[in-house]
């Protein structure tokens, strides 16, 4: 489970939830066979039951003499329970992991958005350049097109104002960050 902490990817949360739900299957499986030793131990015409020799021999086990066969069930249980314990902690590890996995999974979304909101920045800024562009592009006089430092004025402006708003926004972006890390 390490190494899918390490690196996340889609064939290893293919492989964490098969993992998942072998475990899920093979813990109920564990579960109805600790219920079922328990509801044999409970019945003690069950118990008496399983001396087969005995039984065969035409001479039933007396339903209060059970006591071998109740230990061996007693011992058989034990396994059974340690068996549930261990499948336990290893659905508490799986579980953490898929905790960890999704806390990667979030970072690397909000890397994304973070990445998208700072494009969005750089196209407003662009989108305020080209339209002060496109107004003096147009076929329309304005007496700015004799003009002999008109030209390199209105450039300057222009990107002198999408560059503050580019350098505002990314400015804006960065404290955001700053803030949420």
């Amino acid at each position: 489970m390490v190494y899918l902490e390490e690196s996340v990817d889609r064939t290893k949360l293919k492989e964490l939830l098969q993992y998942s739900k072998r475990l899920y299957r093979f813990e109920q499986r564990v579960v109805n066979i600790r219920d079922s030793i328990e509801e044999v131990l409970d019945q003690d015409e069950d118990l008496a039951g399983m001396y087969l020799t005995k039984k065969m021999e035409g001479n039933p086990q007396p339903t209060e003499s059970h006591e071998e066969i109740e230990l061996l069930l007693e011992a058989y249980l034990k396994q059974v329970e340690e068996i549930a314990n261990q499948v336990e902690s290893i659905s508490s590890q799986l579980k953490t992991t898929e905790d960890v996995v999704n806390i990667i999974l979030d970072s690397q979304r909000n890397s994304l958005m973070l990445l998208e909101i700072r494009l969005t920045v750089l196209a407003v800024a662009l989108g305020v350049g080209t339209f002060i562009t496109s107004l003096f592009g147009m076929n329309l006089f304005s007496g700015f097109e004799e003009h002999p430092v008109a030209f390199y004025s209105i450039t300057l402006v222009t990107i002198t104002l999408a560059l503050t708003l580019a350098g505002f926004g990314f400015l804006k972006v960065y404290k955001m960050s700053k803030r949420l890390n």
